[in-house]
């Protein structure tokens, strides 16, 4: 994880291995993310050369997180659900109403071990917009029967 205090660094200049014919990151030194910014789009003076700093992410219970678990569909927002998964096998992520209905699934069969990553759009597998209030998320797999809540907002 990134400490709060450091710049994200990117590799702007990757060193090149003609011998190899392949990159190598561990030769080239990583430089800070700039971007620039115009508050005022009429005044050029304005521009402002600035970089960001990227905070630890909070991981939740159970090998399942949920990030940005309140929604406007009409808007196209995300929810983003990462499961770390310790062994290979079935994983079912689906979307739920409060009653237990099956919106749609996010993901359904096999999935190796390590971090996935799913996103909902507020959407049902017709590709309509749900109607607002909560829903769930369940996550079903090798070691894992986790639940969490969205809310869709319009």
């Amino acid at each position: 994880m990134k400490d709060a205090s450091s710049p994200v660094r990117i590799y702007n200049n990757p060193f090149y291995d003609v011998q190899t014919d392949k990159f190598d990151l561990s030769q080239t030194l990583p430089v800070p993310l700039f971007c620039l910014r115009m508050p005022d789009v009429t005044d050029i003076n304005s521009l402002d050369l600035w970089s960001f700093k990227v905070r630890s992410v909070n991981e939740q219970r159970g090998g399942v997180s949920i990030f940005n678990n309140v929604i406007d569909a009409g808007k196209n927002e995300k929810t983003v659900i990462k499961v770390n998964l310790a062994s290979e096998g079935k994983l079912n992520v689906m979307v739920m109403t409060l009653d237990g209905n099956i919106i749609t699934y996010l993901n359904r069969g096999k999935a190796n071990a390590g971090e996935h990553y799913f996103t909902w759009n507020g959407r049902n597998r017709n590709g309509n917009i749900v109607a607002r209030g909560m829903y769930f998320i369940r996550v079903i797999g090798s070691g894992i029967d986790e639940t969490r809540k969205v809310m869709v907002v319009k």
